[in-house]
């Protein structure tokens, strides 16, 4: 049986290749089956922040990204599908337009491989700062 805190440190410390891609939404931890991420695709909802109109394509839509164990959902993030959807960005503070590592290591997993998502990050004027989520991994 797994804790929290044992969940929450493999995902903060894990990398994409540490997961693999089921399909365009999910994402399985190859060393324990149980912990998944899971962008659900039926939570889309359109979305608009300023910080949108520094891509090209200023569409921006709202998902939740779940972290999942044993079909229990542990946590919900919010992300945002940003520049026409090349990017999956997680949602920032709307003061100081701030992520911590944890969403971004999230970000990572999720991400189109085709696009760089620290040029998403960086493009979009996000800072990435110390987890806000320690009470999850701690």
């Amino acid at each position: 049986m797994a804790t929290f805190k044992e969940i929450f440190g493999k995902l903060a410390t894990s990398s994409p290749g540490d997961f693999h891609e089921v399909d365009e939404f999910t994402r399985v931890y190859r060393e324990d089956v149980l912990l998944q991420v899971i962008v659900d695709e039926d939570s889309s909802r359109q979305f608009n922040e300023p910080w949108l109109n520094n891509f090209p394509d200023k569409t921006g839509h709202r998902y939740d990204v779940h972290v999942m164990y044993g079909g229990s959902r542990l946590h919900t993030f919010l992300f945002v599908s940003a520049d026409g959807g090349r990017y999956m960005l997680p949602l920032p503070t709307s003061q100081g337009l701030e992520i911590d590592d944890l969403q971004f290591t999230l970000a990572r997993l999720i991400a189109n491989t085709a696009y760089s998502i620290d040029e998403g990050i960086k493009t979009a004027g996000i800072k990435v700062v110390r987890s806000h989520h320690n009470s999850l991994m701690y």
